[in-house]
């Protein structure tokens, strides 16, 4: 598992972006001093809890935490990733499982390796992007720059594009995790 797989969770668990920009907010035990369990918006400002500690995670590549706890720091390290795509769903707009959204669904539904890296990530978000919306889109163009704004360069030519999948596929994808969110 690694810090893209751990990231994609939370994204698809949040992507009807709350106001606050945070996951699973009912995860936080009662009586703690904490909004929720991941902060999509501010990685590392979810929780300060005598009981649980600070919220570990970092928002830049300035930041990143490397240990051998946590496999590695895969859920640690998430919020980079998480920061990444917060930052797109705010610059692109609209609500976070239309165009943001669908763009990390092309990317999670193509080809993709179970280890990749966040270079390799941030580059197939931008080319999936650039695929659905156009290279010189503002989509793409904010996909790009908010992998930037966390430290992370996207991949120079080692990426291959992710596969255009049929309409009828990205649907599915989208109506299954609507069914699944809560209301």
């Amino acid at each position: 598992m690694s810090s893209v797989s751990s990231s994609s969770s939370a994204i698809w668990a949040s992507r009807r972006t709350r106001p606050t920009g945070s996951s699973a907010p009912s995860c936080s035990p009662p009586r703690s001093r904490g909004q929720a369990l991941r902060s999509m918006a501010a990685p590392g400002t979810a929780y300060d809890d005598p009981r649980m500690g600070k919220d570990p995670q970092p928002a830049h590549m300035d930041d990143f935490v490397r240990t051998s706890d946590d496999n590695g720091g895969v859920h640690i390290n998430s919020g980079i990733p998480n920061k990444a795509f917060h930052l797109a769903a705010t610059a692109i707009g609209g609500p976070a499982w239309e165009a943001t959204g669908l763009i990390w669904c092309d990317v999670l539904t193509g080809e993709i390796a179970t280890d990749c890296d966040f270079a390799t990530f941030a580059a197939l978000t931008v080319a999936a992007a650039q695929a659905r919306y156009g290279e010189g889109s503002t989509q793409a163009a904010a996909v790009a720059d908010d992998w930037q704004q966390v430290g992370v360069v996207a991949g120079e030519g080692g990426a291959p594009p992710p596969r255009r999948l049929p309409r009828t596929r990205v649907r599915c994808c989208v109506s299954v995790a609507r069914v699944a969110s809560p209301a």
